[in-house]
């Protein structure tokens, strides 16, 4: 009984270990951009000679497929598994990078983060899915935040140490090597990962999920029902409203905007930058074990978005004589950022609570697509507006906005967060529990 309980620990763990690995390389997907953003606005044959709005039309391409890529990975993960779902997009991420490193324009690098965003979409959702079969429900919230920490150990791999490795290979090596990885890591999810623990004859976790995939007429009403469900879109655009800032920001704008408003070094910039994801990586991990021991949702989603929209305020808005924050504080500012932003991890928790745990896949993707909408739409108007109040200056081959252009553009974040608080405030209230007593008090969730 103790070996099989030990060999079911093994694939438990092991199975979320490679999935982990592979939102890991997800994230440095997502913030390769923001590492060669300089590069890639710099004149031919050096880069690509790409203006802001180029550049912000480039980086949303990602989330633009990423987003569209949502509610069908929840119904592949729902109707083939986690486990093929994740290797064939670790596959086709794999060749995106590569295409990307041998791009010479505007439009074969377009494709190519296409074909990164399709590839890389499908990976959350088919975490999430393994935890869901694989995990008691009591320990979901907990595990996503452990999920999440991982990938933002990539996002930090993406700022300081992937912007020492462009320097070292060059823009289109980084790409090259990225590669590599994650051909390797598809090839470890096929082998490790099992889609169900009856496939290894375990006793099922989640009682309720079905074995046998999702069949047409049943797909059909897993989405109307899940569409009909409030809480699926107040968690849609609190998601989408509470991450727009921060994937525009790492993922795009910062480096760039630490370099030329602060006149930072890109490597001291990137290093910045990692500090958002630090904080993150660690706010994901502290949310979601507060939630489990709580088991109340509603309070620390509404306060995590509210702070998050004060602190962006802070670092946009100039004192009346046009100074800067002191240098010191950015860093510090930055990681507070990042830890309350990742306070929209809960809704993926909520949603899951509240949807039938056959489509949970599903119901967590529709979620899941309002973040990557909002971070496509917010590189594509913060590039837009950052044109718009370009003053001309360029200097070795690259575009130079000025405070005031970044100031104006970044307001914008703030906006977003306002919608987002709004939504937090409207989700319905909570069952009143006791905080820290654990697995034997009654569940509180959104809607119950």
């Amino acid at each position: 009984m103790k070996e099989r309980a030990r060999s079911f620990r093994r694939y438990q763990w092991g199975g979320w270990a490679v999935l982990a690995a592979a939102f890991f390389v997800v994230f440095v997907h997502r913030y390769h951009i923001a590492a060669v953003a300089d590069n890639l606005a710099a004149t031919p044959p050096k880069g690509l000679g790409l203006s802001g709005t180029a550049l912000g039309n480039l980086a949303s391409i990602y989330f633009y497929f990423y987003a569209l890529m949502q509610i069908p990975s929840g119904i592949l993960c729902d109707s083939i598994g986690a486990r093929r779902t994740a290797f064939a997009g670790m596959a086709v991420a794999a060749i995106g990078a590569a295409l990307t490193a041998f791009s010479g324009s505007l439009a074969l690098i377009s494709v190519s983060r296409a074909l990164v965003g399709i590839g890389t979409a499908v990976i959350y959702v088919g975490v999430l899915r393994f935890l869901t079969l694989w995990f008691p429900t009591g320990r979901f919230a907990t595990m996503t935040g452990c999920t999440s920490i991982t990938g933002n150990f990539g996002a930090m791999t993406a700022a300081t140490p992937l912007a020492m490795l462009v320097l070292y290979t060059g823009w289109r090596g980084s790409f090259i090597v990225l590669s590599v990885i994650s051909l390797v890591v598809a090839v470890l999810v096929y082998l490790v990962v099992r889609d169900y623990p009856q496939d290894l004859g375990f006793p099922a976790v989640a009682e309720q999920a079905g074995q046998n995939g999702l069949a047409l007429p049943e797909l059909w009403s897993a989405l109307k029902m899940i569409f009909r469900n409030r809480l699926t879109w107040l968690c849609f655009l609190i998601y989408l409203g509470a991450s727009s800032a921060t994937f525009s920001f790492n993922g795009l704008w910062g480096i760039s905007y630490l370099m030329q408003v602060y006149q930072l070094p890109k490597g001291v910039a990137s290093s910045y930058t990692l500090m958002v994801s630090l904080g993150i990586a660690l706010g994901s991990l502290f949310w979601g074990w507060l939630s489990d021991q709580c088991k109340r949702k509603k309070p620390i989603v509404v306060g995590g978005v509210l702070v998050q929209g004060i602190l962006w305020t802070l670092l946009i808005t100039p004192a009346a004589d046009g100074a800067l924050l002191p240098r010191w504080l950015l860093p510090i500012l930055l990681f507070l950022i990042g830890l309350s932003a990742i306070v929209f991890v809960l809704t993926f928790a909520a949603v899951k609570e509240r949807n039938d745990v056959r489509y949970s896949g599903t119901a967590i993707s529709v979620v899941n697509t309002g973040g990557f909408l909002g971070g496509a739409l917010m590189n594509a108007a913060v590039g837009r507006m950052l044109d718009a109040g370009w003053q001309g200056k360029v200097v070795d081959g690259v575009r130079v906005f000025s405070q005031g252009a970044y100031h104006r553009a970044f307001l914008l974040f703030p906006v977003a967060i306002a919608m987002a608080l709004i939504c937090a405030i409207m989700l319905p209230g909570e069952r009143a529990c006791e905080c820290g007593r654990g697995a034997d008090l009654a569940k509180g969730h959104f809607g119950k």
